[in-house]
């Protein structure tokens, strides 16, 4: 299975160990992540503005999800918590609110129309909607009974 994949700044920069290790284990699954090309910081230094213009950086990496990875399919799936609820908050109210679409694609009017038909995905929630819990535990190798873990 081949999906879009959403790196974003904090884990390309500060994580890399945590993306190669994912990056491996989805092939390990039958996953291939496709990186979006030339993403976009999601904004979420902005995170708690509900400015939908300080989140273009966002909106600029869903139309080139949808202008060049069309193929690979509607859904964006990123690692990153925050990177989720920023890219999902945006996406949300593009689909929600349609005046705001409008303005923010004649806000960008040199690059095409975003059409709010992306779906945003955590990869947690990947592994649990199309992969399966049962699925997973067939491929634990060093099961690692009686740890603590956190998502990131």
């Amino acid at each position: 299975m081949k999906v879009v994949y959403y790196p974003g700044c904090s884990l390309k920069n500060s994580y890399p160990e945590f993306e190669k290790s994912t990056i491996e284990a989805c092939k390990e699954l039958g996953i291939e992540l496709e990186e979006v090309p030339e993403w976009n910081c999601c904004g979420v230094n902005f995170s708690l503005s509900d400015n939908i213009m300080r989140h273009l950086g966002a909106v600029r990496t869903f139309l080139n999800v949808q202008e060049e990875m069309g193929d690979v399919g509607n859904k964006i799936v990123t690692l990153c918590s925050m990177c989720y609820n920023v890219l999902k908050r945006v996406n949300v109210t593009l689909k929600e609110e349609r005046d705001t679409l409008e303005n923010t694609n004649k806000f960008i009017e040199d690059f095409p129309n975003y059409r709010a038909d992306l779906e945003i995905v955590h990869f947690l929630q990947l592994l649990k909607e199309e992969i399966g819990f049962d699925a997973l535990k067939k491929k634990v190798k060093n099961p690692l009974e009686g740890v603590k873990i956190a998502p990131y």
